[in-house]
């Protein structure tokens, strides 16, 4: 086995292993707080569909559908709420993971590293990118879809979650692991009593704060490193040129 495949078998194992801890984690919010009958159900039906996955069989698929048409509305609306739930935890730890391979893969020369790099290999002037940094700005568009924003404390709640596991794939001590675990298992109980559907048609408001968000855990954090690469850049390829005084990207 390549060493290629044998780090995408651990990634994939780890994932798999995060998972597995999530959806613990939100079985034990069920038992405690919805009732060992739903959990169960759940638990049923998530069984029985992954084996009709595995192998189908039409009697039985009809036989769960018959099943799930007798369940109640309550019933039902809590059980697809356990779903939805499950996937909104699978897709963070998949998008997580996503991340982490993303800033691993990266080399050690970015792209304004290397783009400077070809400039002067290609004998642009220096006082050519000066004026050309000088006239560079950015403007970052954040759309609103009201129909699709998801509530701010939703992504909160997410967000605390990602930076926990992203703490369990350090090396740490079995005490420590178990203090992880306990503040994710926290946030997936408090994900699961905050409603993901609005009451009220969102406002205006609400969208503001959704972008807010976003500025808050991603543009904070990469614009100053935007500009630190660049000066880095600037001084291996043009070190008479410094970077320009006001800030390149703006909001």
């Amino acid at each position: 086995m390549s060493a290629t495949a044998t780090e995408t078998t651990l990634v994939e194992a780890g994932l798999r292993a995060e998972i597995r801890l999530l959806g613990q984690l939100l079985g034990e919010t069920l038992r405690e707080h919805e009732g060992l009958p739903l959990y169960e159900l759940e638990e049923s039906i998530r069984l029985r569909t992954k084996a009709l996955r595995q192998q189908f069989d039409p009697a039985k698929e009809a036989a769960l559908v018959d099943e799930l048409d007798g369940i109640p509305l309550r019933d039902a609306a809590r059980l697809v709420r356990a779903f939805a739930t499950y996937f909104q935890l699978v897709n963070l730890a998949e998008l997580e993971r996503q991340a982490r391979a993303v800033l691993e893969a990266a080399d050690e020369a970015g792209d304004l590293d290397r783009s400077l790099a070809r400039c002067a290999e290609h004998g642009v002037p220096a006082a050519r990118v000066g004026a050309a940094l000088e006239q560079l700005e950015v403007r970052p568009v954040l759309t609103a879809h009201p129909t699709e924003a998801v509530r701010r404390s939703i992504l909160d709640h997410q967000d605390r979650i990602g930076q926990e596991l992203a703490r369990l794939r350090a090396p740490l001590s079995a005490r420590e692991r178990d203090r992880v675990r306990q503040r994710i298992a926290t946030q997936v109980e408090v994900l699961w009593h905050t409603d993901e559907v609005r009451s009220v048609r969102p406002r205006v408001l609400d969208e503001v704060g959704n972008a807010l968000f976003y500025l808050e855990r991603t543009f904070f954090d990469t614009i100053p490193d935007i500009h630190e690469q660049l000066a880095e850049a600037l001084a291996r390829s043009y070190p008479g040129v410094r970077p320009p005084a006001g800030p390149l990207i703006r909001l």
